[in-house]
């Protein structure tokens, strides 16, 4: 890997920050963008790594070991056991961009990204592909305070599952603009942001809003 300065003249675009894992944050982005910070985002350092290559890095995560997970375009997902120091490119199991990576208990992890096309593993060698109820792409995942795992995205689509990542429901959905994160809130609902800005969903029995 090569070190370089943070040069804000780079017109890459940053796509997301993660951390602070273990006093390190981590940012990323267009073309294989990676940059990290030991001093609280003070200073940057700009890495770069044959297995992130110059594919766009959408989302990454750190998994209850400590590993860190990194997912982007063209089906890629890596791993980090030493802080992002190296990476090393899983398997190809699709071949379209992920959007997202939640990481689960027991080390577990979900992936999930264009079309409806959501994976989910315990051990990073064996996958199984999440059912949802349709193929739409979802941008934003968290994990509520009752170990449910909800996903949002395109159609104002959100997405509930009860059994670890295996199967997915529609909790809420029927709007037109895409929602891009989610986070819990007390009682049965989300704060969600995306086209549309900010609001709370809650489901009700139908699946809609409220």
């Amino acid at each position: 890997w090569a070190e370089v300065l943070f040069d804000p003249e780079r017109s890459e675009p940053l796509l997301g920050i993660s951390g602070p894992y273990n006093g390190k944050l981590y940012a990323y982005g267009g073309f294989g963008q990676f940059q990290t910070s030991t001093d609280g985002g003070k200073t940057w350092q700009r890495v770069t790594h044959e297995a992130l290559g110059d594919k766009h890095l959408n989302a990454m995560t750190q998994l209850t070991d400590g590993t860190l997970v990194m997912v982007g375009e063209r089906g890629l997902m890596a791993t980090s056991c030493d802080a992002g120091m190296s990476w090393m490119a899983l398997p190809e199991i699709y071949a379209g961009s992920y959007f997202g990576a939640l990481a689960l208990k027991d080390n577990g992890l979900l992936v999930y990204g264009m079309r409806g096309n959501a994976y989910v593993t315990q051990d990073r060698h064996t996958w199984t592909q999440s059912a949802l109820p349709e193929p739409v792409s979802m941008f934003g995942g968290t994990v509520d305070d009752d170990g449910q795992l909800v996903l949002v995205g395109e159609n104002g689509s959100v997405l509930r599952s009860a059994d670890g990542g295996q199967h997915f429901s529609i909790a809420v959905g029927g709007a037109r603009q895409r929602l891009a994160t989610v986070l819990p809130i007390e009682g049965d609902g989300w704060l969600v942001g995306g086209e549309g800005g900010i609001a709370v969903k809650r489901p009700s029995s139908k699946g809609e809003a409220s």
